[in-house]
């Protein structure tokens, strides 16, 4: 088995090549989505199963793509509210053929430490900060919205002088809310606790 190991800035990719004309299988963290990518050579019929797993160990499917003998390349988007304590997402590719055989055809290991912003302190009391990594990040909307889905707070934000904004959040009550930053490249969501 030939393994590849390309570096880019927000994740270490993976890829052992196995058969079935899997020529690249990539992973883009987009905030709030990941989007899983893969281009093949040549297509037959039968279907792509996509499994992830937080510990490389224990994999759930998480969806199905049927295989298009007219495509070339496919799409999967996860839309995962990532946990602050993952620091790593391993998604595995495997192909089902007509008869219900299945083969592992792709693996990915996707690092997430290098997030497009930092919500800090979590849990808080009175106040958030929200630090874009990016420098060239620099006009964004903010919302903070409950679990029922409602939007609480939107704003918008101006981070070309300043690196990180402060937002009071000492009038909500005690509870888990979505911090929700949207920004020309995506939108970025993360689970906050707000109260003692």
């Amino acid at each position: 088995m030939v393994k590849f190991v390309i570096l880019l800035p927000a994740l270490l990719l993976v890829m052992p090549l196995y058969s079935q004309g899997i020529q690249s299988f990539d992973a883009d963290y987009l905030g709030s989505e990941i989007h899983l990518k893969w281009e093949v050579a040549n297509n037959t019929k039968g279907e792509y199963l996509i499994l992830r797993s937080e510990d490389n160990q224990t994999f759930f499917s998480i969806g199905s793509i049927h295989a298009n003998e007219a495509h070339q390349s496919y799409l999967f988007v996860d839309k995962l509210t990532v946990n602050e304590a993952i620091d790593s997402l391993f998604y595995r590719l495997m192909w089902i053929d007509t008869q219900g055989s299945r083969q592992a055809v792709a693996e990915a290991k996707l690092e997430l430490t290098a997030r497009p912003f930092e919500v800090y302190p979590n849990p808080s009391v009175d106040h958030i900060y929200i630090r874009k990594s990016k420098t060239h990040m620099h006009e964004m909307a903010f919302r903070l919205i409950d679990l029922q889905g409602r939007s609480l707070m939107d704003s918008s934000i101006d981070l070309s002088i300043n690196e990180e904004i402060r937002i009071d959040v000492s009038h909500f009550v005690r509870g888990t809310y979505f911090c929700e930053v949207i920004y020309k490249e995506g939108k970025y969501s993360e689970m906050i606790r707000i109260g003692n």
